[in-house]
């Protein structure tokens, strides 16, 4: 059998959330500057305090840039990893399992409310352009849900592992 390989990289896009925090970061470094040159600047202490508003803006940057995440789906001969990657710097494996172990994968708005889940995990890009599946699977003992914005070829490749349980949304 041929090796089947797909990778999917996704950008989150962002909501109210991540500029709830960046606003008010940024306002804190002007807020910091400000009082930085109307009184410290011709102190004794304005090299220390030059330093501070320095170190303070490069922690703002880096706080803001950790607002941008994406997710890799990776699937390869039936085992799937997602990881997410923050700031395109850091990468971090959310999950890894294998297909066999999905009980069943659809378009999100097939997912009955009678279903329970003993964890849930977010990692579809929150974008209308997308479609969001769900993933029910039993992942070391537990029951999980899963939401990705699968390709067609994770799909197809997907459902050559587990074809009774996996369900394709219209196009």
């Amino acid at each position: 059998m041929m090796d089947m390989f797909t990778e999917c990289l996704l950008k989150r896009k962002k909501h109210f959330k991540e500029y709830a925090i960046a606003v008010p970061l940024i306002l804190l470094g002007i807020i910091g500057t400000l009082f930085f040159l109307a009184f410290i600047w011709r102190s004794p202490l304005s090299g220390v305090g030059f330093a501070a508003v320095i170190l303070m803006w490069w922690g703002i940057r880096v706080l803001i840039s950790n607002q941008n995440k994406e997710f890799e789906y990776t699937v390869t001969n039936g085992d799937v990893d997602i990881d997410l990657i923050i700031a395109q710097k850091k990468r971090r494996r959310i999950i890894s399992f294998n297909a066999k172990n999905i009980d069943k994968m659809a378009p999100v708005d097939q997912l009955s409310g009678a279903e329970t889940f003993s964890k849930e995990i977010d990692a579809s890009a929150h974008d209308g352009r997308f479609d969001v599946y769900y993933i029910s699977a039993t992942i070391r003992g537990e029951k999980t849900k899963i939401l990705v914005n699968p390709s067609r070829k994770m799909l197809d490749i997907l459902k050559n592992y587990r074809p009774d349980n996996i369900i394709i949304g219209e196009e």
